[in-house]
């Protein structure tokens, strides 16, 4: 298939659950079209879908994912 040069900003919306999908545009693609490490990507993930799905345990995942960060980044500060 050939490129158009206006792809979906959204990747996978046709199979993303409501609590990805409800922004214009998904945390997945942003997280991909960025570039963003691993760790990083789920503090975004986990910070967008906090009010829509599991609420404080999201918010105590983006935490320890920060907290990881903090680690890899700082540790030797």
């Amino acid at each position: 298939m050939e490129s158009t040069g206006e792809e979906s900003i959204n990747m996978i919306s046709d199979v993303s659950p409501e609590h990805y999908s409800r922004w214009k545009i998904e945390p997945v693609s942003f997280i991909m079209k960025n570039n963003i490490p691993f760790a990083e990507g789920n503090v975004i993930k986990y910070t967008m879908r906090h009010d829509a799905k599991n609420g404080l345990e999201d918010i105590q995942k983006a935490i320890r994912y920060l907290e990881m960060i903090i680690e890899r980044d700082y540790s030797n500060d």
